[in-house]
């Protein structure tokens, strides 16, 4: 599938149409394995002949989430799940479709991907290990997710809702909102809202209000407005990688003084023993 959202003629970006899963049955064929055939051979202009060469056996897939026939060449689904093939990986993890997130409904927690048709609800709970994406709205709700999240219509989460994901995190609009990510947080709009990310933040209209903090900077179409509403922009540094970086520089200088004492060994050896 192609995750890459269209962009409109006023510069926006289309969130609602974007396909993010690509889902499968127990049971379905997910791949067929042909051998390498060998080749029919050809000539040259003066009927010479030019012999063919055999192919060359591809790779079996690895990965997860599914199991082989027997002869090894045809490929099927394990279970109900979502699918992916990057390189020669092949995975059907968990996946889950609901209508929608409430009280009513009460907090969501999965191991694996999930698709909200509907809408997230206020004061509920979200919690999900991979992708989450959602096609209406969402309220002020909790969201953790330890893949990307994606929502189509945005939020409005009037202060006190909050959503922190492992990958991008990619929306409509944000209004009244924290966001949290440790990649790239990507929106059309986003109103009196917190915007951290240790990637970059991307905004095809305008960022209004609040504060929006990044390690990778910004790609912005407009920051603020004409009446002067406060908006804070900050080039940030990553912690972690601060953190480490102050580590390798203290492991240098003990190599640096272990490489002394070893070398004043050597030269009161050599003084010893000429």
């Amino acid at each position: 599938l192609d995750k890459t959202p269209k962009k409109q003629k006023d510069g926006s970006v289309d969130y609602q149409n974007v396909d993010w899963f690509e889902t499968v049955k127990q049971g379905q064929k997910l791949a067929c394995y042909h051998p390498a055939e060998p080749g029919i051979d050809g000539h040259t202009v003066t009927g010479e002949i030019i012999h063919a060469k055999k192919g060359i056996e591809q790779s079996a897939l690895t990965g997860s989430g599914f199991y082989q026939s027997d002869d090894k060449k045809t490929y099927y689904a394990m279970f109900n799940g979502k699918v992916d093939l990057v390189g020669i990986v092949l995975t059907v993890s968990r996946y889950l479709e609901t209508d929608t997130v409430t009280l009513a409904t009460g907090n969501l927690r999965f191991d694996g991907s999930v698709r909200v048709k509907g809408d997230i609800g206020d004061n509920v709970v979200v919690d999900v290990t991979e992708d989450l994406v959602v096609d209406g709205n969402v309220g002020s709700a909790k969201i953790l997710c330890g893949g990307e999240v994606l929502l189509k219509r945005g939020t409005n989460a009037n202060g006190m809702g909050f959503i922190k994901a492992t990958g991008n995190v990619i929306s409509r609009f944000f209004e009244d909102v924290r966001v949290e990510s440790e990649a790239d947080i990507k929106v059309n709009r986003s109103m009196n809202s917190q915007l951290y990310a240790k990637g970059s933040i991307f905004s095809s209209q305008v960022i209004l209000g609040g504060v929006a903090e990044a390690v990778h900077g910004f790609q912005v179409k407009e920051v603020g407005n004409k009446s002067g509403l406060h908006t804070t922009f900050r080039i940030t540094q990553d912690k972690k990688l601060v953190d480490q970086l102050y580590k390798v520089n203290e492991n240098r200088k003990e190599t640096k003084n272990d490489i002394s004492v070893l070398q004043r060994s050597l030269t009161d050896l050599q003084a010893k023993y000429p």
